[in-house]
């Protein structure tokens, strides 16, 4: 068929090529309606990635007939809504962190609904040369390329006694003769003292035997957590995102005694917001920071209080530093959303750096979010977007989103630029460049 041929209700059957930085081995053929926003359509070859919903594999997609729903054209006009909310340019600007709630127990609409944000938030960091990683809460790059051998030692040891079921194993572990260097040496410092006095203390403690391997794996997630490496987005593709996300929730499911890191987690990006804050009020050249959270757990009484305790140390910075939190939830989540609200009112001015948005898993799959949450997702740190109320029916899309026969097209970097008019080039050459300076 022709490039400019049109089916009877008008359709143009033409693809638009893509950049295959974003696509893994699987290219399909993503057909687009005539309502798109901007961008110059390409005839040739026309490429494009394919999500399968409640899958993690992906599979031969179907024949594609365009819709005006199709997923890939709903992404490209809230991007571009956003865009006119908060100059999504900006994002070269800051360093950004996506972290992922890989909570086995999740059920697989949130997952994929966590799946598709995630990889719609990379595409948009990807698209504008922003400076980008994505953290599994269960899952550090297992390349660890930021870590000397010791430390990948370290990592290795502490993600295999993770798994034990016995409080004695972990405690035996943590005090063997062979047990990696650092740990032998006494290096590993927790909050309150070192992995082994802190192991020694959980271990004499009174209480049930289950009480004590809770402390004992809580001491050793937080240690995990403290070594844990990202994925660079400019080193993923669709496919090694969704194959690690996989891999993340099989490792969070080879321990049952652990409900939830994000605590712990939201703990460490906290402090390390601040760190920063007070870095660049001494350096105005050190780079502005976010961490966005996709998560479906809960907010409850002690996680609210154990994250005062960190707020109460910021002493500014919000206008270059922000941490937003995207709670997916089947309906309405109250109780977390006070506890959440709470969290957000506790500092303002220059030292509210948090954000908190709730989100409803059946509202996302049919409707897709609203340009108006992308923006308040990525521009929190904006003192006019962060005040900015949304209503619950400002937060989803306007227009169904269909997918046919079980599958949803996603767009890729490349048609995010076109949409947008982007001109950017890749982080590392502009890391290149500077370091010839």
């Amino acid at each position: 068929m022709s490039s400019t041929a049109r089916r009877k209700d008008g359709y143009d059957t033409s693809g638009i090529m893509v950049s295959d930085n974003d696509l893994g081995h699987n290219k399909r053929t993503l057909p687009q309606d005539n309502t798109r926003v901007g961008g110059t359509k390409q005839t040739d070859g026309s490429t494009s990635v394919v999500y399968t919903p409640a899958k993690f594999e992906e599979d031969n997609p179907p024949t594609y007939e365009a819709t005006v729903g199709g997923l890939a054209n709903v992404i490209l006009r809230v991007l571009a809504e956003a865009n006119q909310i908060f100059n999504l340019d900006d994002l070269k600007h800051l360093e950004t962190k996506i972290i992922i709630d890989d909570n086995h127990r999740t059920d697989e609409a949130s997952r994929d609904v966590i799946k598709l944000l995630g990889w719609v938030l990379t595409l948009v960091l990807k698209a504008h040369g922003a400076m980008g990683s994505i953290y599994m809460m269960s899952y550090t790059n297992p390349q660890r390329p930021d870590s000397n051998e010791d430390e990948r030692a370290l990592g290795v040891f502490l993600e295999t006694i993770f798994k034990k079921a016995s409080a004695y194993e972990i405690h035996s572990a943590i005090n063997a003769w062979d047990a990696p260097k650092l740990v032998r040496s006494n290096c590993i410092s927790l909050d309150k003292g070192t992995l082994v006095a802190e192991a020694s203390i959980a271990m004499e403690s009174e209480g049930q035997r289950k009480d004590r391997l809770t402390k004992l794996l809580s001491l050793v997630r937080e240690a995990i957590i403290r070594q844990a490496e990202p994925f660079d987005i400019e080193d993923l593709t669709f496919d090694s995102f969704s194959e690690n996300l996989r891999k993340a929730i099989y490792e969070n499911s080879q321990q049952t005694y652990v409900l939830s890191s994000l605590t712990s987690w939201l703990v460490r990006e906290l402090y390390w917001l601040i760190g920063r804050a007070e870095e660049k009020n001494k350096n105005p050249d050190v780079k502005s920071g976010k961490v966005i959270f996709l998560t479906t757990s809960p907010t409850g009484h002690s996680d609210k209080h154990r994250i005062k305790t960190v707020q109460s140390k910021i002493r500014g910075g919000a206008n270059d530093f922000s941490l937003v939190v995207v709670h997916l939830v089947p309906k309405d989540d109250h109780e977390s959303a006070r506890h959440q609200r709470e969290l957000d009112d506790f500092k303002n001015g220059d030292r509210d750096m948090w954000e908190y948005i709730q989100l409803r898993v059946p509202d996302v799959m049919r409707l897709f979010v609203s340009g108006k949450v992308v923006a308040k997702i990525l521009g929190s740190h904006n003192a006019t977007i962060d005040n900015m109320k949304l209503k619950d029916d400002e937060k989803y899309g306007s227009t169904e989103v269909r997918d046919l026969q079980g599958k949803i097209h996603l767009p890729t970097s490349q048609m995010l630029r076109e949409t947008l008019r982007v001109m950017v080039a890749p982080v590392r050459h502009f890391v290149e460049e500077s370091a010839k300076k």
